[in-house]
């Protein structure tokens, strides 16, 4: 009952544009997450890019999501996109090559 609560209290946090920082959008991401709200995590985090374009963490994060729903295809365009734009970053790049090995 109080994961709930707190996954309710996170979307209702999560929906309100301009109230909730960059580390409070990974935060909130990480949580739902970690209660297996997948779909809400996608979710929240698509909203907290178009804030946060150039964030490496949220771009990460939503990778991580597409790759819990096994979502292949979302999760290897972000990762692409990722990589486009960081080339040295071999965090990135072994994120992509895990959904290539998928």
């Amino acid at each position: 009952m109080v994961e709930v609560l707190l996954a309710a209290a996170i979307l209702i946090q999560g929906s309100a544009p301009g109230e909730c920082d960059l580390a409070c959008e990974r935060q909130s991401a990480a949580q739902l997450l970690a209660l297996g709200e997948t779909r809400a995590a996608i979710e929240n985090l698509k909203h907290a890019r178009e804030r946060f374009p150039d964030d490496r963490g949220l771009i990460l994060l939503l990778a991580r999501s597409y790759l819990l729903e096994d979502n292949l295809f979302w999760a290897e365009r972000i990762l692409r996109d990722a990589v486009a734009t960081w080339p040295d970053d071999v965090e990135l790049r072994t994120w992509l090559a895990a959904v290539h090995l998928r």
